[in-house]
């Protein structure tokens, strides 16, 4: 997938509603800020990891809340949740903003019952502005 801001025709962004993306390297987090940013209309916003040893090790959120945030978004699943670093910015940033959130699936992959608690208790705690 190309970097969003060198396509040359990005009205196709002002339509998306639906979003699946993969994170499958560090500058997957400024793609996503890209994306999210070109696309207000955006309802569900579905992000996995590639796979086990690729998450999200930095995100850096955008200088301004995007309209999708503030407006659109209802859904959001985010599979392979590490709980750590970028991932726990990320989906902190989401919860955050996304005022018209409906549902949000947060899924991890652990192998320490110990570790799932520790992740369960602490998403269960995380603030949120919608309802």
């Amino acid at each position: 997938f190309k970097d969003p801001s060198k396509f040359e025709d990005v009205s196709i962004f002002h339509r998306i509603k639906h979003l699946e993306l993969s994170i499958c390297s560090d500058t997957s987090g400024e793609m996503l800020v890209d994306l999210l940013l070109r696309s207000p209309k955006l309802v569900v916003l579905k992000l996995k990891n590639v796979n086990e040893r690729v998450s999200l090790f930095q995100w850096d959120p955008p200088s301004s809340v995007p309209e999708c945030l503030l407006s659109s978004l209802e859904a959001l699943e985010r599979r392979g949740y590490t709980g750590i670093g970028g991932d726990w910015d990320l989906v902190s940033y989401l919860l955050n903003h996304a005022t018209c959130l409906k549902t949000a699936k947060i899924f991890f992959e652990s192998h320490d019952e110990d570790d799932e608690e520790r992740i369960s208790k602490a998403l269960a705690y995380m603030p949120r502005v919608s309802k």
